[in-house]
């Protein structure tokens, strides 16, 4: 199986959106598949995900926060460069950088925002847009 895909993220939230109807919004669906939940069980697994050629599909995206190694350790400018572009200031401690479940979360996070902020910006949305049925087909464009 291949990680950190835009397909991949695309599925999550196809697969999804049948759960939601108009009274939650686009917020409330990125942040139950993208938010809290483990993106890949098992250290080992989220290890050899994170040292794959993940970037492939990211070109635009890394180009912003700097991302200029592969692996594991683009996955690490990625979230730090991210952290600090967001939240002002590193967020990630030593304890998070050897855990590849935890970064291998924040990639997923970081990369769904991305690829969930490009649909919206193209069809005039935002987080707060309700999912009614035309939304929900814009979403699946």
């Amino acid at each position: 199986m291949k990680y950190f895909t835009r397909k991949e993220i695309m599925h999550k939230i196809m697969d999804n959106l049948g759960h939601y109807d108009a009274h939650s919004n686009v917020g409330d669906l990125f942040d139950d598949l993208f938010n809290g939940n483990s993106y890949i069980t098992g250290k080992c697994t989220a290890a050899k995900a994170l040292d794959s050629n993940w970037q492939d599909d990211w070109k635009d995206l890394l180009k912003n926060y700097d991302v200029t190694l592969p692996g594991v350790f683009g996955a690490l400018q990625l979230v730090r460069h991210y952290d600090e572009a967001t939240v002002g200031i590193e967020d990630i401690s030593i304890d998070e950088c050897l855990n590849p479940e935890i970064i291998a979360t924040k990639v997923e996070y970081i990369l769904a925002a991305y690829q969930m902020d490009q649909i919206l910006i193209n069809n005039g949305l935002d987080y707060e847009s309700r999912l009614t049925s035309s939304v929900k087909e814009m979403l699946q464009q």
